[in-house]
């Protein structure tokens, strides 16, 4: 029951204070992230934790990755789209595994800061 109060009572609001002005409440750790399922070919927006990586590139742990399917249509590099603090940036993302351990790698488009 957990999961499913978060999904669909708690990221609803996540989704719409970080795509709102009150976005800066949030954003300073999390993101929306819009990607097409690789298998149903629907859009998904979700609400992620993020961290800058030295690089430029962000990163997105995935927890429970076992108990997630998001990540898995990003194993291949895939286009996607960000609400990074209050804007919206073209990026790709690649989800990658180490054991048990699952995190994605986001690049975005050059000129997207």
């Amino acid at each position: 029951m957990r999961f499913g109060f978060l999904n669909h009572v708690v990221n609803p609001l996540v989704r719409a204070v970080l795509c709102s002005p009150l976005h800066r409440l949030l954003s300073g750790r999390l993101l929306l992230l819009t990607y097409v399922g690789h298998l149903s070919g629907e859009t998904h927006r979700i609400p992620v934790a993020y961290r800058p990586l030295p690089d430029g590139k962000l990163e997105v742990r995935v927890g429970a990755p076992e108990r997630k399917v998001w990540w898995r249509s990003l194993r291949s590099t895939a286009s996607v789209e960000l609400r990074l603090r209050g804007e919206r940036v073209g990026a790709t993302a690649t989800a990658h595994t180490r054991g048990v351990e699952v995190r994605v790698e986001i690049e975005r488009f050059s000129g997207d800061r």
